[in-house]
């Protein structure tokens, strides 16, 4: 029996990595729960019931498992082993010990010593991830937010009621977690750690457990990090960055990229986006980024809906048919233009893109939280909208809304055939005149305007891609090649008349091909990639009805193009933008689970709009093999897997152990 934190020195060091970690933290005075440890053998000595007494005379205990490979340098073993708390009498705890000592996850490998300790009555459980020089990673389960089947929320794997960097987490008991971390890291001595901490009422924080962190958080982040390194870009790193995965989860093209930068160069607060490593970030406050549940803007007037019917009617009848006008002009002058021309209509095509995006600032920005909060009710009531605004006017605009939000990606027109005019997706114009009739419907006005300004955003990319094509024309390079040239390199060309090496050329194709084997965060916070807000695996925001089918991964809407998915089937995708609506609805797509997104991001207007089956946001939904049954589990939220060898569903969770 060894007192945790009086053991002899050299005896110490041979403990199991769990109960040594705890010993050499109390020892250097940390906050570790009082307690001792204590082998099977001794677990009927005098003095081990002496040792109990002694703690119960301070509240509950809890008894915990010390196996040789928990918590060391190789293997964490996580909640593999039994932990009981609320032991309150000697004869709870020797029954709890000899419960975890003839568990049936001890039959292959007894825990060789059992930890016995005072019991912390927290009311919140931080999980930790930390490495020297950066802020803790948390997660935080408050349990006064709990219900009561979740009070062992590791156990039961509850989503936390916070997640991120610890210095934006809202507690004042954020300074203490940090602290705690640096001290005991600086204990232990490892790479990284992963420490489990408990806040008591009073703001007390004690230290339940440390263990080195086997595997880390974010997998892709070293790779990713050379890359941004190596363009020379690390410094915007500090920011606090989002990747744009709702919109672009893959690579940028190079052309696109040097248009966002351009953007970011000559209008800024505009969403700052920043490009890294091909992939697009853009700016976020920590209280929008990480605070539990949707962010309410301090600016929502719900009672001004005139505003937004005065915008919807600019958009539709003013700001889109101008920019339609606009295009139509460049197009006429593009046809016959000859070289020496187009740096010039280069430069009126970026002047159409920047007038797009001036009007969306101008026009669209003040009314965005007014529309939010309309949405926002409108999930709330379940409504949904006689027919779809997703289609609203879609067929009008096949011509320029690309297949990804990209100017190196075809346009819809380009990739599906005549089929759109199928009588499922209804006659534009009977569907407009429902919508203006309707018009006193201010739900119904803030979905369309959340789905009507791709149109606006599309004829401002499209004149760039109009020259990019024209150059390619005029200079006898492919498209793909074309794309492969920022700007100014487009410009640079232009003016000199001259064609791109082909070594330069390879190179950047050899750049793009590693690009797309990277792995992005989707958070970046003071130059440290973070892990995804936590949900477990295959969960998602669920809308609709639930749907059995078999699984159908695909990479983008042009890959659904290409290989269009059955009726039956369950498509699984990164995201999908505003303009998917018309290729799912033509295809007669029922059950959709994207990877990315919210509950008012267009993927789940669409959904919603649609009437599909759908998961938004369901994590690993698009590793879930070819072919797989599954059912789209719109109660619990879960893409559940089909067992093959009888055919029950199988949670999520429990794949692997199924695979093995």
């Amino acid at each position: 029996m060894l007192w945790i934190g009086k053991a002899d020195l050299d005896f110490a060091g041979r403990l199991p990595g769990k109960a040594r970690h705890l010993d050499k933290l109390a020892r250097e005075g940390l906050p570790v729960p009082e307690g001792f440890l204590v082998t099977r053998n001794e677990l009927d000595a005098p003095a081990t019931a002496a040792g109990v007494r002694e703690l119960l005379r301070g509240g509950s205990i809890i008894v915990r498992s010390a196996a040789s490979n928990e918590d060391d340098r190789q293997h964490s073993e996580a909640g593999l082993w039994d932990s009981i708390p609320d032991c309150t009498t000697v004869g709870m705890v020797f029954d709890a010990a000899g419960r975890i000592w003839h568990s049936e996850r001890s039959t292959r490998v007894e825990p060789e010593w059992l930890i016995i300790q005072r019991q912390i009555p927290w009311c919140v459980l931080v999980v930790a991830a930390f490495e020297p020089g950066s802020d803790a990673y948390i997660e935080a389960h408050d349990l006064r937010m709990a219900s009561e089947q979740d009070r062992a929320p590791l156990a039961t794997g509850t989503d936390p009621t916070f997640a991120g960097p610890v210095s934006v987490w809202p507690s004042a008991a954020a300074d203490a977690i940090q602290a705690v971390c640096e001290r005991a890291h600086a204990c232990l001595g490892e790479l990284a750690l992963d420490i489990e901490l408990a806040v008591t009422l009073d703001g007390h924080v004690w230290l339940v457990q440390a263990r080195p962190l086997v595997e880390p958080v974010c997998p892709g982040w070293p790779a990713f990090l050379a890359e941004v390194t190596r363009e020379g870009r690390a410094l915007k790193l500090e920011q606090l960055l989002r990747l744009d995965a709702e919109h672009n989860p893959a690579p940028l093209s190079f052309a696109h990229a040097s248009l966002m930068d351009t953007l970011a160069a000559q209008r800024t607060g505009v969403g700052e986006p920043t490009v890294l490593a091909g992939f697009l970030y853009v700016r976020s406050l920590p209280r929008d980024v990480f605070a539990h549940g949707e962010h309410r803007s301090k600016s929502d007037h719900p009672q001004h809906p005139e505003r937004l019917r005065a915008t919807l009617r600019r958009l539709r009848h003013e700001l889109i048919p101008q920019a339609r006008t606009k295009l139509s002009l460049l197009d006429s002058q593009l046809i016959d233009a000859e070289l020496d021309r187009l740096p010039g209509l280069l430069d009126q095509a970026l002047g159409l893109f920047f007038a797009m995006i001036d009007a969306y600032v101008s026009e669209l920005g003040p009314v965005r939280p007014l529309a939010r909060t309309a949405l926002t009710r409108a999930i709330a009531r379940a409504s949904r909208v006689g027919s779809p605004v997703c289609l609203l006017d879609r067929t009008d605009y096949l011509d320029v809304l690309p297949v990804v939000w990209d100017i190196a990606s075809p346009y819809l027109a380009e990739r599906i055939d005549g089929s759109v005019a199928n009588p499922c997706l209804m006659d534009s114009m009977d569907v407009a005149r429902e919508h203006d009739q309707c018009s006193e419907d201010i739900e119904r006005v803030a979905i369309m305007l959340a789905e009507l300004d791709d149109h606006l955003f599309a004829l401002g990319m499209a004149p760039v891609r109009a020259v990019y094509l024209a150059t390619a024309s005029r200079l006898g390079l492919s498209e793909s090649d074309v794309f492969l040239l920022g700007i100014d390199e487009l410009r640079d060309h232009l003016v000199r008349t001259s064609m791109p090496e082909h070594t330069f050329l390879r190179e950047r194709r050899e750049l793009a091909a590693r690009r797309e084997r990277l792995d992005p965060p989707l958070w970046i916070h003071a130059g440290r990639a973070l892990p995804p807000l936590a949900r477990a695996e295959l969960c998602g925001i669920p809308i609709g009805s639930s749907f059995d089918g078999t699984v159908h991964p695909r990479r983008d809407l042009d890959d659904v193009i290409a290989r269009p998915v059955p009726s039956d089937g369950i498509l699984t995708v990164p995201t999908l933008t505003a303009q998917a609506a018309v290729v799912l609805a033509n295809m007669g797509v029922k059950a959709v689970c994207c990877e990315y997104g919210g509950a008012l991001s267009h993927a789940a207007l669409m959904a919603r709009e649609l009437g599909l089956s759908a998961l938004i946001g369901c994590k690993g939904c698009t590793s879930v093999p070819e072919r797989v049954r599954a059912r789209v589990d719109t109660r619990l939220g879960r893409l559940r897997l089909a067992r093959h060898d009888h055919g029950s569903i199988l949670a999520a969770t429990d794949l692997h152990r199924a695979d093995s």
